[in-house]
């Protein structure tokens, strides 16, 4: 049985990990700043997949991204704190890069999912999570359905404007 590679793209670091298909336990991991001054966030995150990568057989890559993105197409739209990843196209590039599937879904409703198969949430049809970290977001589950939104982007509370012509946003906005 084959490994799959998850990883977690936020705005201060980026963490990759090998997983054994039918464990939870890491084979490897790596952390990375996502910021630096030497080469694209890109070009980091697939050499963290390639720190991690196994000898065995990898079925798949699992990407928790952080800000709006399109999870039928693993596009990032607005990554925060990453400028270059505006309409980046990440599972596709990552597909090119090491020629398996890629799955890219916000780091908060994945984590959303993962507290309600998992954690607390279990046995609930509706549930809130919210993440503070580098920024803020949000997953909402109701009637046992994750919400996503036309666009994707239901519960990204770290966008909402709540001050018109407020602070400046790293995404370019502002008031949120």
């Amino acid at each position: 049985m084959g490994e799959i590679i998850v990883a977690d793209v936020g705005g201060t670091q980026m963490r990759v990990a090998a997983l054994p298909r039918d464990g939870i336990q890491p084979i490897k991991h790596r952390v990375a700043a996502t910021q630096s001054p030497s080469g694209s966030a890109f070009e980091r995150f697939v050499a963290l997949i390639n720190a991690v990568w196994p000898n065995e057989t990898v079925e798949a890559i699992s990407v928790a991204a952080a800000g709006p993105l399109d999870p039928e197409t693993g596009t990032i739209l607005s990554a925060p704190n990453i400028p270059e990843w505006i309409n980046f196209p990440l599972g596709e590039r990552l597909a090119e890069n090491f020629g398996v599937p890629v799955y890219v879904g916000n780091d908060a409703n994945l984590a959303l999912l993962g507290e309600w198969r998992y954690g607390a949430g279990q046995g609930h049809h509706d549930l809130i999570y919210i993440t503070i970290s580098t920024g803020i977001g949000g997953g909402v589950i109701s009637g046992g359905q994750l919400l996503l939104g036309q666009r994707g982007l239901a519960a990204e509370l770290g966008h909402v404007t709540v001050l018109p012509g407020g602070p400046l946003c790293s995404c370019g906005q502002r008031g949120h």
